[in-house]
Formats: C-alpha cells, structure tokens, sequence
C-alpha cells in the first residue's frame, strides 16, 4: 500500500529577466502554476509585481521582474518545480520556503493574506 505524502504550505519566489514583456511574464506564471497543479498541488494565490530595480546585479541585469507563489504540494513536487526554474532562462534566481516553517520571513501583508488560507489548508493536512 502507498504511503501517502502529506501537504505542507509553500511559497516560491522568482525573479525573471527585465527582457521579457508583460505577456511573457504573464505566460511564465502560467507555466509554473501548471507545473505545481500537474504534481497534485493547489495554487492558493500569487502576485506578480511590476519591473524593479535590484539592490545589486545579478548576470548582468540590474532590473527584474519578481513573481510570488503561495501553494499546497507534496514535498515530492518540489524537485521538479526547483528543476523547472533553475534551467528556465528567463529565471535570474529562485527560492521555495515552507511556510510554517519560515513565517517570521514572511511580510506583514503576505501573512495576512495567507491567513485563511493557512486555516483552510491545516484542516485539510489534519484530516
């Protein structure tokens, strides 16, 4: 019998060329949104903030394009995801973080957003 691998609630954070437009940003989103929904997960929301200057370099380019995902997955997913975005040219830098690890990382409106969610999300690993 399979063991069956419990949710945990994650965020992924990545930061995209300042090349790519509002579509393919757009697009990029969709990718990993598909890839998260393909291995079992739950998009639970996301945020995509406009072009930004970065506080220093990073190859070369000196603005980017960040992404914020929260999502419910199986750490079974998180090779392929971490897979996806590191050899994504687009992708300057990535990170994933279990949130109920890492809270006190998290920012006052992310946690506050997440709130409900969170509930939600602990019933259903509880149950």
């Amino acid at each position: 019998m399979a063991k069956k691998s419990r949710k945990h609630l994650y965020e992924v954070t990545a930061l995209f060329t300042p090349e790519i437009s509002e579509e393919e940003a757009d697009r990029e989103i969709h990718l990993i949104r598909e890839s998260i929904e393909k291995g079992g997960g739950t998009v639970l929301s996301q945020s995509r903030w406009r072009k930004r200057k970065l506080a220093y370099p990073i190859k070369k380019f000196s603005e980017g394009f960040y992404l914020v995902l929260d999502f419910t997955a199986s750490v079974d997913l998180l090779p392929d995801l971490s897979y996806e975005l590191k050899y994504n040219e687009k992708c300057l830098r990535f990170l994933i973080i279990q949130v109920e690890k890492h809270k006190g990382m998290l920012g006052k409106a992310t946690r506050g957003a997440l709130k409900t969610e969170e509930k939600r999300v602990m019933e259903e690993v509880a149950s």
